[in-house]
C-alpha cells in the first residue's frame, strides 16, 4: 500500500481504527497531520498504534525487517503488560475474597454466593472447550 502523505481521521476510519484510537488523534490533530518522524514520535507518545500503522504501510521485504527489528520491543511490552495484568488481578481478586466474605456472615447471602459459585463453575466449565479449540490445544 502506496503512503499516505497526509493521515486523517477518515483514512483511520476506512482502515477500521478503533474510536479511542480515532479521538486521540482527533485532538491532536484535528486536521489531519503530515506523515513525518515527528508526527510518528507524538504519536507514539500519545499511545497511539504506530506499530499497527508501521505493518500497515511498509511493503512486504521492509515489514519484514521493521517486525523483526521491533521483536525486543514487543517482548518488553509483553512482559510489563502480563505484570500489570497478575498485579490487577491479585488486587481485584483480594478485593472480591473481602466482599464475598463480609456478605458470607449474613446466612441470607449463603444461596446467593453457593449460586454464583455454581453459575461461574458452569461458565467456565463451557468456555474451557472453546478456549482449547481456539488456541489449537490437544486434549
Amino acid at each position: 500500500m502506496p503512503s499516505p502523505k497526509r493521515l486523517t481521521t477518515a483514512w483511520l476510519r476506512k482502515r477500521e481504527v478503533s474510536e479511542h484510537q480515532v479521538a486521540i488523534f482527533a485532538a491532536e490533530w484535528p486536521d489531519g497531520a503530515e506523515l513525518t518522524a515527528a508526527t510518528l514520535r507524538r504519536a507514539a507518545s500519545l499511545g497511539l498504534n504506530i506499530y499497527w500503522l508501521g505493518r500497515l504501510l511498509l511493503a512486504p521485504q521492509a515489514r519484514d525487517v521493521f517486525e523483526g527489528a521491533s521483536i525486543v520491543a514487543q517482548h518488553t511490552f509483553q512482559e510489563a503488560d502480563a505484570t500489570a495484568l497478575r498485579t490487577f488481578q491479585e488486587a481485584d481478586a483480594t478485593a472480591l475474597r473481602a466482599f464475598w466474605e463480609a456478605r458470607a456472615t449474613d446466612a441470607t447471602w449463603l444461596p446467593l454466593i453457593e449460586a454464583l459459585d455454581a453459575a461461574w463453575l458452569t461458565f467456565l466449565a463451557a468456555v474451557a472447550p472453546i478456549l482449547i479449540d481456539a488456541l489449537g490445544l490437544k486434549e
